[in-house]
């Protein structure tokens, strides 16, 4: 838990009051809202929905979802329509400093861009936080880094993004119109 337990209430309240368009929970935090546990897709889908009948929130995407069994990490979305959609996301070996809010920022950018299509911005964001972490993985572990690594656990820690040498990707319309993630409709 990030925040004191006592802010639990105050953020559900926030959910309510019909103020929020857009919210980005991981598994924990909508585990944390809905009470219930995500162990199945159909765990996930009981929470989505039971989180539109707790909140008066049109979009969620719930990213880093992982059930049982599975190795595989989604990123999860809604746009309250009903509809509930996943992208598998690449893992990339390490442990990424401030992906989440790089991520956020992004979707934030495409959400207001594209109008509130969530399943388009969604697609976009994930596109380019993977290139991005995935060059910062290659820079940081191709041999010429000389600083000593870091780890948490068994993972290499990663404190910075390189979002400067990451220019051409964050510009690259063309490789945006060519993604080829799709999402899958569940």
């Amino acid at each position: 838990m990030y925040v004191n337990s006592d802010l639990i209430p105050v953020y559900k309240d926030i959910l309510r009051d019909g103020l929020v368009n857009l919210v980005t929970p991981n598994q924990f935090e909508i585990e944390t809202l809905t009470d219930m546990k995500i162990l199945t897709a159909d765990d996930l889908k009981l929470a989505v929905n039971k989180f539109y009948q707790l909140y008066n929130v049109k979009n969620v995407v719930v990213t880093s979802v992982q059930l049982e069994n599975n190795p595989d990490i989604y990123c999860v979305g809604s746009a309250g329509d009903g509809a509930i959609f996943y992208f598998k996301m690449e893992q990339i070996d390490a442990v990424f400093s401030g992906s989440g809010d790089f991520f956020l920022g992004l979707l934030t950018d495409c959400f207001v861009k594209y109008n509130g299509d969530l399943v388009k911005s969604l697609k976009e964001t994930i596109t380019i936080v993977t290139k991005v972490l995935q060059l910062t993985y290659d820079l940081c572990t191709d041999g010429s880094n000389t600083d000593q690594k870091r780890y948490i656990g068994d993972k290499l820690y990663l404190p910075d993004l390189k979002l400067i040498e990451s220019k051409e990707i964050l510009l690259d319309q063309h490789m945006l119109e060519a993604n080829e993630l799709v999402p899958v409709f569940i």
